[in-house]
Parts: structure tokens; sequence; C-alpha cells
């Protein structure tokens, strides 16, 4: 079966997983409600004069009207042209991913988990993820192409929401303390210390002042400080357990790579701030965004699936303890997130299947939208 049937399944799976994730809900018609107002706010100060930095500020940045592309001024068509060029750059990555992975086995969790979380996910969220991948083929293969996408992905997130760039940022310091303790090529480090410092020059092409600059990040910083304390999860109380058991296993799996030397084993210490961001960001509020944090949480395991070599992982277990405490860790990790994310993969299919069915009307409802009756 292996050699007649894997090639056909490995492709199906492939185009499956670039249609599932295909940027096709971040161009949506608005309507009323406290949301829909900071979503024009961005769309209109983008096509204004005024400068996020220096005449506002918000957790958002210049580019953070790209995850609800209105027709004001030019956004409409710029965000047509970054999303295709997302799009073309999405399938190159996940090109090389399934190119990279010998495992099948590891190829269809992270197929499913994949379909299981982006469908719901949110632009800035999907954007990171594909700045992590590309960060790991470089990290892990030093793939060529990768390391342009990577940059290029580091300066639009900074542009684009403040929390992805303190979650690139952290895994960026994770990444070149692991480089440099391995004795990486220079060439390499170089491109995750160009990841860095993309951000702020492209804010200096976009708003020429150092001040703007700092201000720019200030007012994230505060605002996002006093976001986090003025929300908690007091509603979510009983989740607090599912939390524990799925970080306590994050953990142990790290541990133990560590420990016996297992290959890749520092993936997990790399993804391990966008375990972090990815829950704070959805469990601070007191609403049903708590599906963000679990979408995160799949979206780590997928990479982890990729960049893993699972039967490395678990050969030489045995019917002892702690063998049992490692194949459970692996399965909590991804059950846990997988059941509290509210999608079946028939319901997840669905989801993504009208998703790309709705795009043109939505596309063209963005495009004739009246403001003046909002």
């Amino acid at each position: 079966m292996k050699s007649k049937y894997y090639p056909a399944i490995r492709k199906v799976l492939f185009i499956v997983v670039n249609l599932v994730s295909l940027p096709c809900i971040y161009f949506l018609p608005l309507s009323n409600g406290l949301d829909q107002s900071w979503i024009f706010a961005l769309n209109y100060i983008n096509s204004s004069n005024a400068k996020f930095g220096k005449d506002h500020f918000f957790t958002y940045g210049p580019l953070g009207f790209l995850g609800r592309c209105q027709f004001i001024g030019n956004n409409w068509y710029f965000g047509t042209l970054f999303w295709i060029l997302v799009t073309m750059v999405q399938i190159y990555l996940y090109k090389r991913l399934f190119d990279y992975t010998r495992s099948f086995g590891s190829i269809i969790i992270a197929s499913v988990l994949i379909l299981l979380a982006l469908p719901v996910s949110e632009a800035d969220i999907y954007l990171c993820f594909l700045a992590l991948a590309a960060l790991l083929l470089v990290y892990r293969y030093e793939d060529f192409f990768s390391k342009w996408i990577a940059v290029f992905f580091s300066g639009i997130i900074f542009l684009f929401k403040f929390s992805g760039t303190i979650l690139l940022i952290a895994t960026l310091i994770f990444i070149l303390i692991c480089a440099v303790i391995e004795k990486r090529p220079w060439k390499t480090i170089r491109v995750f210390l160009g990841c860095i410092v993309i951000g702020p020059v492209c804010y200096l092409i976009y708003h020429p002042s150092v001040h703007s600059l700092f201000r720019y990040v200030r007012a994230a910083v505060e605002i996002s400080l006093g976001y986090n304390r003025s929300m908690s999860l007091d509603m979510y109380e009983a989740y607090y357990i599912w939390v524990v058991i799925v970080a306590a296993s994050y953990l142990i799996l790290l541990f133990y790579g560590m420990f016996k030397h297992k290959s890749n084993w520092n993936c997990f210490l790399i993804l391990t701030p966008a375990c972090f961001f990815w829950y704070k960001e959805g469990f601070v509020r007191n609403d049903g965004h708590y599906l963000l944090a679990l979408s995160g949480l799949l979206l780590v395991c997928a990479l982890l699936m990729f960049f893993i070599d699972m039967k490395e992982w678990l050969n030489h277990l045995d019917r002892s303890i702690g063998s049992k405490v490692i194949a459970g860790s692996f399965c909590l990790m991804v059950i846990i997130p997988s059941m509290g994310n509210g999608k079946t993969l028939e319901g997840s299919l669905q989801t993504s299947l009208a998703n790309i069915f709705n795009f043109p009307k939505l596309y063209h409802d963005c495009l004739t939208q009246d403001f003046n009756s909002l």
C-alpha cells in the first residue's frame, strides 16, 4: 500500500491543506457593533494622512486593516494583492513542509490539526503561523527562500499587530540562543537578526521618525498591559484544569527530548513563546475568543508534527509508567485543544468550503458597501 497509495494521498492532503488555509475570511462587509467601529477606523486611518505612532495609537498598526479589508481609499486593492502574495507564499511553505517530512503519519496528523484550526483563526494568527513555519524551515533545513519569507513576515507583522511582534521576537530570541549553542553558520544567524531589525526599519519607511517609532511601541505595550489587567479567566475557571494538563504535557515532552537527546527537541523550546502568547490572547477575554487560544495550540502541534520525527521519539518506549506518560503526553497535547476547539473534521471542512464558496459574494459586498447606512 505504501508505494502505491501514499504519494496520491500526500498530494490530496497537500491540496486540502492549502484550500483550508486560503485567506478568504479577511474580506468581510461591516455591520453595526463595537468591533466594526475599530475595523472601520483601521481602514480609514490608513487611507488618511494620519500616522500610527504620531496621531493614533492602538494594538494594531498601519497594516492592521489587512485583517478586514474595506473599500476605503486603496485598501481594497492593496489587500487583494497582499493576500494573493501570501497565498503563493503559503503554497511554497506547505510544499517544503511536505517535502521535508518523511513520516506519512506525521503529515496526516499535521494536516488534520491545520484543518481543525485555520478555518476559525484570525489574520494575525495565520500570519504568525506562516512566519513560524518559515523560521523553522530556515533553522532546521536552511531553506533559501524561507529566509526571505521569514524576514518579509517579520516586517509585516510588526506593522500589523503588536502581540504578533512580541511572539516573533520571543521566538527569535530562543532561536538565536539555540543557533549560537549549536554553532550554526553566521549566514543563518544573520537571517534571524534581520527578522528582529526589519520591523523598526519598515516603520521608519512608513514614517521616518525615531520618536514616533518609540511612541508606537510604547503605546502598544501600555494598551496591551491595560487590556490584560482589565480582563480575566473568571468565567472559564473550569478550563484551568485543561490548560494545566496541556502545559504539563508540553513541558514533559520538552524535557524528555532534551534529556534523551531526541532529534529536534529544541523545536519544543522554540515554539514555547507561541504556546504562551496564543494562550494569553484567547484566555484573557471573557468571551468566545478562547477558541483563538485552542486554534493557536493546534497550529503549534501541527508544526511539531512537521519537524519532530515521531517514530524516533516514541522508539524504545516500553510498558513502564514513564513510557506511558510520554505517549500519553503526546496524545493529550493534541486531543484537548481539538476537543475544546468545537470543530469536527467534517464541520471544519464544511466551514472551509463555505468560506471559499461565499468568498465572491463577500468580496463583492465589501466593494459595494454603503458606509453611510451603518
